[in-house]
């Protein structure tokens, strides 16, 4: 993953307080479930060097941190489908991504976002329906920041020699 600005990282800090509801304990999963996340996709996209310390981060956030985790240890059960579903999503995207077909280059463009929907939960059980409403358009506006017309550009470049 591209490194944030501070202005992004702001944005997210800000976003996360608000879907955790203030719960320093459910900001924490966001936090470390966003670095699995960005280095499992670097791992498995290869597009940026991965540091062997942030390797074994992430391992840690995953099987040490997110275990003693209060709010993760509560709410396991809902996270862990969501998650399930948001990494096979993930997985479906990159296979859509190879195939260089400008409709599955579409929908790849959002299913490579749907681990936005583990912090949808979060924020869910944190605040309820009414108030995701409107935070679900900020969460997928700050989380999905790329244009279609972005994304495609840097998969036709990616695969440029594949196809």
């Amino acid at each position: 993953m591209k490194s944030l600005s501070e202005e992004q990282k702001k944005a997210q800090a800000d976003l996360f307080e608000e879907l955790a509801d203030g719960d320093k304990e459910a900001i924490t999963v966001m936090y470390q479930l966003v670095e699995i996340a960005d280095t499992w996709d670097n791992l498995i996209d290869q597009d940026l060097v991965v540091d062997p310390k942030e390797v074994f981060r992430a391992f840690w956030h995953a099987l040490i941190d997110l275990q003693l985790n209060s709010f993760y240890r509560r709410y396991s059960d809902l996270l862990t489908p969501v998650l399930a579903s948001s990494i096979m999503a993930w997985v479906v995207a990159n296979e859509f991504e190879k195939t260089g077909e400008a409709e599955k280059v579409v929908r790849a463009h959002t299913l490579r976002y749907m681990p936005l929907n583990v912090l949808m939960a979060i924020g869910l059980i944190k605040n309820g329906p009414t108030k995701m409403a409107t935070l679900g358009v900020k969460l997928w506006s700050v989380g999905q920041p790329d244009t279609l017309e972005e994304y495609s550009k840097e998969i036709k470049e990616k695969y440029a020699n594949v196809h």
